[in-house]
């Protein structure tokens, strides 16, 4: 790879530094309620499902 001099960047990463400021100007910040919900559905999604929606049961019998 291709060394560049100190403080000189190539175009490339310019124009996508660029459009990665323009991107974070338009969004707010999050409420707390907002990430709350945010961390929930990513925990949600992590957790492994069990087929019938139901606890399992480590018991003999199964109704």
């Amino acid at each position: 790879m291709e060394r560049i001099p100190y403080g000189k960047h190539t175009k490339e990463f310019r124009v996508e530094a660029v459009k990665l400021e323009a991107v974070g100007k338009n969004h707010r910040q999050l409420s707390d309620r907002e990430l709350k919900l945010h961390r929930l559905k990513r925990e949600l999604a992590e957790t492994p499902a069990n087929p019938n929606g139901l606890p399992e049961r480590h018991g003999g019998h199964h109704c």
